[in-house]
């Protein structure tokens, strides 16, 4: 039946001549794979160890950051926002994570955003938005326009006064 369609019969010798050029193409790109493999763990390694062997010696010194400049601050004063910030006396070099540094600012309550800009090669600027005050509001039946509290030093301690923010000064008496 095979002969009536028009296919040919593959012998025994002929199956084997292409299962050995499979098998043989097959462990050749398996060589080449195991070889990048090789080659990207040796880098990968390399490349760990050389950044620890530049940490320890100094070589990353001129990444440090050394100047911190706070941008947009008009009411807060900026040498506040960067201790509040953990900045004051941390060693950070320019590829560090400023995450946290960042959710401590915002923290302030004259803060509205805040984001980091990062100058190579060892300068950091805090841009600030500020929140515009109206008025500290303090009584207790009153409520701030915004809900955000400020606590505010007093003779018998801290007390939290809300604050009151808004666009229009007219609608806060």
């Amino acid at each position: 039946m095979i002969r009536k369609l028009g296919l040919r019969f593959v012998g025994r010798r002929q199956n084997r001549r292409v299962d050995r050029e499979q098998m043989a193409a097959r462990r050749a790109s398996i060589k080449r794979a195991l070889r990048w493999g090789v080659i990207a763990i040796a880098c990968g390694l390399s490349t760990i160890h050389l950044g620890k062997l530049a940490h320890t010696r100094g070589w990353l010194f001129p990444f440090l950051v050394r100047e911190v400049r706070v941008v947009g601050a008009e009411i807060a004063h900026p040498e506040v926002l960067v201790a509040e910030a953990g900045l004051v006396g941390k060693r950070l070099h320019y590829w560090s994570r400023l995450d946290d540094h960042l959710d401590l600012v915002l923290r302030d309550p004259l803060i509205v955003e805040a984001s980091f800009e990062r100058r190579l090669p060892n300068r950091l600027t805090l841009v600030v938005v500020e929140r515009q005050p109206v008025a500290l509001l303090g009584l207790d039946r009153l409520t701030p326009v915004d809900g955000r509290m400020h606590d505010q030093s007093d003779c018998c301690g801290v007390v939290r006064r809300p604050i009151g923010t808004t666009s229009e000064k007219e609608t806060i008496r």
